[in-house]
């Protein structure tokens, strides 16, 4: 491997935006040898035909001495050597762009700090572009957390580890046959009675609401804090990007190795 001592020094985030470019001229490239090196596309760019011809009779007119050649030559239309450059350079381009990126995130560092209060020290490019991924993903889980009902008053119980409302209490009602007079005995008629049920208090119930569910002011804090720590982590991500990237070469290497050179 190379590692060069001249040269513009690029910035991380420049050498990203770089990379981008790259690969797609890298894809590029490999699409057109998946083409060109089919079988059937193989066999019509990368085969000739070289022909000589000598007529039998010495004496033949030039035109026909000529116009078998147009019926066996196959002339060349793709040749490696003319491929393989622009090949190289793309790949080579993408390969060196990635050592670089690689070797620079190895030593891009930047802290993480809170409402100026060091949290990470130190922490590594990679580790913080992972971590702005978890963070979004953790802000939408913290999002759907239950909370308890703002109807309700509730206390935290450190037994139940829960919170829990008030007692309240209701009676307990049951069913209990009664009678109505409806028209009073006489020498001639019994008395009219009509008997109904009535729902009468028999005991009482004492109840109590519990949630295991966060307060929505606790809920709130903690999204608030999860957005802080969000923020702090992105501008540690920009700030260790802004740092020079390192400058290394290793495809010409790799090739030469490959290409036996």
């Amino acid at each position: 491997m190379a590692e060069h001592k001249a040269g513009p020094r690029l910035k991380i985030h420049q050498l990203n935006a770089f990379a981008v470019g790259a690969k797609q001229r890298a894809s590029q490239a490999l699409g057109i040898m998946v083409k060109a090196f089919d079988d059937k596309a193989a066999a019509v760019l990368f085969t000739g035909v070289i022909a000589r011809y000598e007529p039998l009779d010495a004496d033949a007119a030039p035109a026909d001495r000529d116009r078998p050649l147009s019926e066996k030559e196959k002339h060349l239309q793709a040749r490696m050597t003319d491929l393989l450059p622009d090949i190289e350079r793309a790949f080579s381009d993408q390969w060196d762009i990635m050592l670089r990126q690689d070797a620079s995130n190895q030593v891009a560092k930047a802290p993480v700090i809170v409402n100026g209060k060091l949290l990470v020290e130190d922490a590594p490019v990679s580790w913080l572009l992972r971590m702005e991924k978890e963070l979004e993903t953790l802000r939408g889980v913290a999002a759907m957390i239950p909370v308890t009902d703002g109807k309700v008053t509730w206390s935290y119980d450190r037994d139940l580890r829960a919170h829990r409302s008030p007692e309240a209490w209701a009676y307990r009602l049951a069913k209990r046959p009664q009678t109505q007079l409806l028209a009073e005995a006489t020498d001639k008629h019994p008395a009219q009675v009509r008997w109904f049920d009535e729902d009468v208090p028999v005991g009482k119930w004492y109840t109590t609401l519990v949630s295991g569910g966060w307060s929505p002011a606790y809920k709130a804090e903690v999204l608030a804090r999860i957005g802080k720590l969000a923020d702090a982590v992105k501008s540690a991500r920009e700030a260790a990007n802004a740092a020079d990237a390192v400058d290394r070469t290793a495809a010409k290497e790799v090739f030469d190795f490959l290409l036996g050179r």
